[in-house]
C-alpha cells in the first residue's frame, strides 16, 4: 500500500476541492478566552466550517477546582482519568463514554460540572461495554461484544433489562429508530433487527454472500437518519448505505490514501442535512460527504495540537446540547451543532467540535 498521505498533501488538494462549495469572507480573528488561539477547519480558507471547542480527558477538566480549605478538611479530590474511550453518547446535558480500559461508563455532567464513573450491572456481573446509544425516551443501551449482550438502563445507570446473547455472535454497535433496534453483529457479518418492545429478532441484513456489493465484510459502526442506515465496513474500506428495511442503496469510498478513500474507517455519523462524517483511524481525521456521497472536506489530522486526533474511534452529531458550548465559539460565528469524537490515545480523549457559520 502507498505511504499514507501527509497533511500537506491533503491541504493542497483540499483547497481546490472545496473552492466550489465554500464561500469567501474576511479572515477571522479569535477572541476566545479558553485558548490563546482558536482552532478552525479548514485552516487554509477564509471561511471556517468547524471550530475545535474543547476536550475532556479527566475529571478535573470539568469539575471546579477544589479549594485549599476544602482539601484540608476532606482531603485532596481524586482525579479520575478516561482510559481508552470508544463509544459515546450525549443526552440532557450529560456525555456518556464507554471506557474500555476500565470497563466503565464515564459520565460528564455539563450542567452541574460533575464527573461520575459507573460499572454497569447486568444479570451476571457487569457489562463490558464497547458502544452506547440513548434513545428518544432517555433509555441507555450498552453493547458488550464479549458477553454477546445488549443491556438497557435508565438515566441513572440502573439496570432495566438485557437481551441478545442467543442471537448475536459479536455485537459491536447499536442504533434505535422508531420501533426497531439495529445491532451491528461483526461476528455474523450483518445487522440484526430487533423489535423495540419485545426484544425479539425480526430480521437482519444483508441476506447476501461474499463478493456482492451489499455484503458486510467487517461492519463496525452504525448511524441512522430518517430514512437510511449507514454502516462502516472496515473490512471493505468503505461506508455502505441501506434503507431502513435493509435494502442496499450505495457504497461510499474505497481503499487508498487519497481524498474520499479509507485505510481504517471507524465511526460514522450523519447530520440533519444528510452530510455524513466518517472517521479514519489511520489518517486520524473525519472526512465529510454530502448525501450523494461526494467528499466535501475533512477535519482533524495526526495529533500535533488541539483539535487534532489520536486513533479516533467513534463520532456523534448533536443539536440539543449546543448551549453548553456556545461561550467557546468565536464571536464572529454562530454554532449550528456539535460533533464529538473519542480518541483512544493522546491528551484529548473526548474532543468537541462545533459546526459554525458566519453571523449574518
Amino acid at each position: 500500500m502507498k505511504k499514507l498521505v501527509t497533511k500537506s498533501k491533503y491541504s493542497v488538494i483540499l483547497i481546490a476541492l472545496i473552492a466550489s462549495v465554500l464561500s469567501c469572507s474576511p479572515k477571522i480573528q479569535s477572541n476566545m478566552m479558553v485558548q490563546k488561539k482558536s482552532v478552525f477547519f479548514p485552516k487554509e480558507t477564509d471561511t471556517a466550517r468547524f471550530q475545535f471547542l474543547t476536550s475532556y480527558s479527566k475529571s478535573s477538566d470539568i469539575m471546579a477546582k477544589q479549594s485549599g480549605f476544602k482539601a484540608s478538611i476532606v482531603g485532596e479530590q481524586e482525579v479520575i482519568h478516561i482510559g481508552k474511550p470508544f463509544g459515546i453518547a450525549i443526552s440532557n446535558g450529560k456525555i456518556y463514554i464507554c471506557d474500555s480500559d476500565n470497563r466503565e461508563i464515564k459520565v460528564l455532567d455539563l450542567e452541574n460540572k460533575d464527573f461520575k464513573s459507573y460499572k454497569p450491572k447486568v444479570k451476571r456481573g457487569f457489562a463490558q461495554a464497547m458502544n452506547i446509544f440513548i434513545d428518544e425516551e432517555g433509555l441507555i443501551y450498552l453493547v458488550s461484544p464479549l458477553k454477546r449482550l445488549i443491556s438497557i438502563y435508565d438515566d441513572n445507570m440502573n439496570h432495566i433489562t438485557e437481551f441478545g446473547p442467543d442471537v448475536n455472535y459479536r455485537p459491536i454497535d447499536i442504533a434505535v429508530k422508531n420501533d426497531k433496534i439495529y445491532i451491528v453483529d461483526i461476528g455474523n457479518n450483518r445487522v440484526n433487527i430487533f423489535d423495540k418492545t419485545t426484544k425479539e429478532l425480526i430480521g437482519f441484513f444483508p441476506d447476501s454472500v461474499v463478493g456482492n456489493d451489499d455484503w458486510l465484510y467487517s461492519p463496525t459502526s452504525i448511524s441512522v437518519s430518517d430514512n437510511q442506515i449507514y454502516i462502516t465496513d472496515t473490512g471493505d474500506f468503505s461506508l455502505k448505505v441501506y434503507s431502513l428495511e435493509g435494502e442496499f442503496l450505495k457504497k461510499i469510498g474505497s481503499v487508498g490514501d487519497g481524498l474520499g478513500q479509507f485505510t481504517r474507517p471507524k465511526g460514522n455519523a450523519v447530520d440533519k442535512e444528510g452530510n455524513i462524517y466518517v472517521l479514519d483511524a489511520a489518517f486520524e481525521n473525519a472526512q465529510i460527504f454530502n448525501k450523494e456521497g461526494q467528499l466535501l472536506m475533512f477535519f482533524g489530522g495526526p495529533y500535533n495540537g488541539p483539535g487534532d486526533m489520536y486513533m479516533p474511534a467513534e463520532i456523534i452529531v448533536d443539536y440539543k446540547n449546543k448551549d453548553y458550548f456556545k461561550h467557546l465559539v468565536d464571536n464572529k460565528y454562530d454554532l449550528l451543532n456539535l460533533i464529538i469524537v473519542t480518541n483512544q490515545y493522546g491528551p484529548e480523549k473526548v474532543s468537541v467540535y462545533g459546526r459554525v457559520e458566519l453571523k449574518k
